[in-house]
């Protein structure tokens, strides 16, 4: 019952937010009427309490199932990560070790080439971001 109050009060506080825009002023007597009727809406029947009760209980047994199983999950995951990192690891240290000397080789050429690139890419970023400036600026 007090989560169904504290959602009548919460949607209360969005209408009457000074944001959105307020047509007609109700009289307090109707206003009054219209939140008996509502929190009569609000109340359950016994057959509709034990339905809602009912279907929360259904898979209640689940709830420590699911704890056993992140008890044992969460350490073989674990192994298994770690597993996988060294994997990861080990096949940069065997790229690292056969790429450094290819890298040591072409240098001469890769570093001018490099250089270049790097210089290119950024004179062509700054001519599109000074021509889209332009455009927006004569717009």
């Amino acid at each position: 019952m007090h989560v169904y109050l504290a959602r009548y009060r919460l949607h209360n506080s969005f209408i009457k937010s000074p944001s959105l825009p307020i047509t007609k002023q109700q009289p307090s007597n109707q206003k009054h009427m219209r939140e008996e009727e509502h929190q009569n809406e609000l109340v359950q029947t016994p057959s509709q309490r034990a339905e809602n009760c009912f279907r929360c209980n259904v898979f209640a047994f689940l709830t420590p199932l699911l704890e056993v199983i992140k008890v044992v999950a969460a350490p073989v995951a674990s192994v298994i990560f770690i597993g996988f990192a060294g994997i990861i690891l080990a096949g940069l240290a065997v790229a690292l070790a056969v790429s450094a000397p290819l890298l040591i080789i072409f240098s001469p050429v890769l570093v001018p080439a490099a250089t270049i690139a790097t210089t290119l890419g950024t004179g062509v970023a700054f001519a599109v971001t000074s021509v889209a400036l332009i455009i927006w600026l004569t717009k």
